[in-house]
């Protein structure tokens, strides 16, 4: 990143240079004005590489620490769950009613929590399975 703004930098300057030679040294207003316009332009250009590396690693490292949340969130609320004696997500495969714990309890129970839950929290369909008008 440090090495993408010392080009932009120096592109700069080599425009300020370029104008300045030219005749536009009595205005700086107009120097540097231009130099920066043909700058942008030329960098646009010439570090579209380095610009889109960038972005996929800022991407990388954003997608990797909302996984890191979602998963310290995932892991608090199996926490809460087995605290409480309430089913845990992971643990659906082993049966209803099977709490963290273990211990089965009436599936009516769990049956009235889910009823009392809106239907994107009960439901198993991912977002993209959905109808848009239950987004």
């Amino acid at each position: 990143m440090a090495r993408y703004s010392v080009l932009r930098l120096l592109i700069f300057l080599g425009f300020v240079l370029l104008f300045w030679l030219i005749g536009l040294r009595d205005n700086p207003v107009l120097l540097l004005a231009a130099a920066a316009i043909a700058s942008a332009a030329l960098s646009y250009v010439l570090l579209r590489g380095m610009r889109d590396e960038m972005t996929a690693k800022l991407v990388e490292r954003h997608e990797a620490r909302l996984a890191a949340k979602a998963q310290a969130r995932g892991d608090e609320a199996d926490e809460d769950a087995e605290i409480a004696g309430q089913p845990v997500p992971g643990l659906a495969a082993a049966g209803p009613g099977v709490t963290a714990a273990g211990s089965t309890g009436s599936s009516t129970v769990d049956a009235d929590r889910s009823a009392d839950r809106p239907a994107d929290l009960t439901s198993d369909a991912t977002r993209e399975e959905r109808p848009r008008s239950e987004l």
